[in-house]
C-alpha cells in the first residue's frame, strides 16, 4: 500500500511539476532572453544578466523557499456539512502541493489534481492567491474525521498536519457556560484541551466524540514495545470517566479511542455511541506530558429536551405579552389625558 502510494504520488508530482515548468516556459518566451546572443546580435551589443565586473550568477541573491503560513490546525464540522481544510503556502516557486489522509496514507491530490474516485474532494486555489491549497470537502461524514497533511515536495518534505473532527452533536449549545475551549499549561509550555465548551448538552441515543489535542515542547517519546511478561505498554493519552480509566473492556461497550501523533502534537478522540443519561459525567483527556483537560457532558432525554425548548418559548412568549400590555396601558392613559383636558 505504502509503495502504491509512493509512486502515485511520485507520477502525480511529474504531472503537477511539468505543469508548473510549462507555464514558467511560456512566461520565459513572453520576456525573452536577456542573456542570449540572439538573432544575429553581436557580444558588445547584448547586455550580461548580471550587472558589475566581478558578479557571477552563484552570487545573485538567493530565491527563498516555500513556507507554511499559520493557518488552523483543527476543524470541526457537522454531518452533511462542506468543509475546508486550510493550507498555505509562499515562495512555491517550482513545487508542488499535495494533500494525504493519514489514517491510510492515501494521496488525495497533487497540484489541483484529484487522486481519489471520492468525487467530494477538491482542491481549492483560486485565481489571484496563488498562496492557497485548501482542500474542500463536501458533505462530511463521522467516517472522514482524522488527519489530513498538506505537503510540499522539498527536500526534506515540508508537512503540515490539519485535524479534522466530524461529531454529530451540538458543539455550543450548552445553555450552562458560554464557554468555547478548556486549555490548560504547564510550566514547560506543553498544553492540553477537549474542543468545544466545558460543559456539552447533548440528545440521547446519538454518537458524540471527545478530541483532545496535546501540544508538547518536545517530542513524546514513543511507546516502548509490549514484554514477554504481558505487561501493559504505556499509552500517550488516557481518557478517564468519572476519575475511573476508560477501557475497551468496559460493561458499557460502544466506546472507541482514536490516536494520533503528529511530532509535537498528539490527537486522541473518544467515541461513546448510543449515549444515555448513564453517561451524563466529567470526562478527562489525561496525557503523558502535559495537565489533563476535562469536559462536562451532559445527557438529556428528548422530552425533556422539547420540555426545555418550550419553558425557553414560553418565556420568549410571556416577555413579549407584557411588554405588549405595558404598551396598551401607556396608550390608554395618554388618551385619557387628552379627554380630560378637552371636557
Amino acid at each position: 500500500m505504502v509503495i502504491f502510494s509512493t509512486i502515485t504520488l511520485m507520477l502525480a508530482t511529474l504531472l503537477a511539476s511539468s505543469t508548473a515548468l510549462s507555464a514558467a516556459s511560456l512566461d520565459t518566451r513572453r520576456n525573452g532572453f536577456r542573456w542570449g546572443w540572439n538573432h544575429g546580435q553581436s557580444k558588445g551589443d547584448e547586455e550580461p544578466p548580471w550587472e558589475g565586473p566581478h558578479q557571477s550568477p552563484d552570487e545573485l541573491p538567493a530565491t527563498p523557499g516555500p513556507l507554511f503560513e499559520v493557518t488552523s490546525a483543527s476543524i470541526v464540522t457537522r454531518p452533511g456539512a462542506d468543509v475546508q481544510l486550510p493550507c498555505r503556502v509562499r515562495n512555491l516557486g517550482d513545487k508542488v502541493v499535495s494533500w494525504i489522509r493519514s489514517k491510510d496514507l492515501h494521496i488525495l491530490s497533487s497540484h489541483v489534481y484529484i487522486f481519489t474516485t471520492d468525487g467530494r474532494f477538491s482542491v481549492s486555489h483560486p485565481e489571484g492567491d496563488s498562496v492557497s491549497w485548501d482542500l474542500r470537502l463536501r458533505g462530511a461524514r463521522p467516517a472522514d474525521q482524522g488527519l489530513y497533511e498538506c505537503q510540499v515536495n522539498t527536500e526534506p518534505k515540508m508537512k503540515q498536519a490539519v485535524m479534522l473532527t466530524v461529531n454529530e452533536m451540538e458543539l455550543g449549545d450548552s445553555p450552562y457556560h458560554p464557554f468555547r475551549d478548556e486549555q490548560i499549561f504547564n510550566k514547560t509550555g506543553n498544553m492540553a484541551r477537549i474542543l468545544g465548551p466545558r460543559e456539552q448538552l447533548v440528545h440521547e441515543g446519538s454518537t458524540v466524540t471527545l478530541t483532545c489535542e496535546v501540544r508538547t515542547s518536545e517530542a513524546s517519546p514513543d511507546p516502548p514495545p509490549p514484554s514477554h511478561h504481558h505487561a501493559k505498554p504505556t499509552r500517550l493519552v488516557d481518557w478517564l470517566f468519572e476519575g475511573q480509566l476508560l477501557t475497551f473492556q468496559a460493561s458499557r461497550g460502544g466506546i472507541s479511542v482514536d490516536t494520533e501523533r503528529n511530532g509535537l502534537q498528539v490527537w486522541s478522540r473518544l467515541t461513546l455511541g448510543d449515549v444515555t443519561v448513564d453517561d451524563t459525567g466529567r470526562y478527562t483527556c489525561k496525557p503523558m506530558q502535559a495537565p489533563s483537560a476535562v469536559v462536562t457532558l451532559v445527557v438529556v432525554e428528548g422530552e425533556t429536551m422539547e420540555a426545555m425548548q418550550g419553558s425557553r418559548d414560553q418565556r420568549l412568549s410571556d416577555s413579549s405579552s407584557a411588554s405588549n400590555l405595558k404598551s396598551m396601558s401607556m396608550v390608554s392613559c395618554i388618551f385619557l389625558l387628552i379627554f380630560l383636558q378637552l371636557v
